[in-house]
């Protein structure tokens, strides 16, 4: 259909079509979780799954009221040449920096997290934390002494009004906390 050719009164209408129908197939915390997990599981497919990590599946841990959890997808990269494709310098830095402190036989790996944290979500006001973490503080990661320092994390918060919104601009606003990967 060649939306150029229609009114302004038809393309309201066909937006307000459009947003009805999202809300009435996100209307409920299972079916936002799904939509949350469809697009961790295509992020990590983008920036995390290399041929050393294989498919990677996305962890869902919900707390004992079941109105809050996270969603989160880990992986370890074994070849620091794949990690060290990154555009952002703090990481390339770190992982160069364990690259040095350790020997091939070691089989230093690097540590990525992706996910998504939130708390009540009912179809209005949606609050979602989303986060990325690269860790090169091999061998114990968080355990480490310096852990804080070998790493690179970056949260967000983000808020909707409803599903539709969220919907709309969660994946776009998710390549925001990508950008340390």
């Amino acid at each position: 259909m060649n939306h150029d050719n229609l009114t302004d009164e038809e393309k309201l209408r066909l937006e307000q079509e459009m947003k009805a129908n999202v809300l009435s197939h996100m209307s409920d915390q299972k079916e936002i979780l799904e939509y949350l997990d469809f697009t961790l599981k295509n992020f990590s497919y983008r920036y995390l799954e290399s041929e050393t990590t294989g498919e990677l599946t996305v962890k869902w841990s919900m707390e004992e009221d079941q109105t809050s959890g996270k969603l989160e997808v880990i992986a370890y990269e074994e070849k620091l040449a794949q990690s060290l494709k990154t555009q952002n310098d703090q990481t390339r830095k770190g992982i160069i920096e364990m690259a040095k402190s350790f020997k091939k036989t070691d089989a230093p790996k690097v540590k990525y997290i992706l996910g998504i944290s939130f708390s009540d979500l009912s179809h209005d006001d949606l609050k979602l934390k989303a986060y990325a973490e690269v860790n090169w503080a091999f061998p114990n990661y968080e355990e480490h002494e310096d852990y804080m320092k070998k790493r690179n994390r970056k949260e967000l918060l983000f808020e909707y009004k409803d599903s539709f919104e969220m919907r709309n601009n969660f994946p776009r606003e998710l390549e925001e906390v990508c950008t340390i990967l």
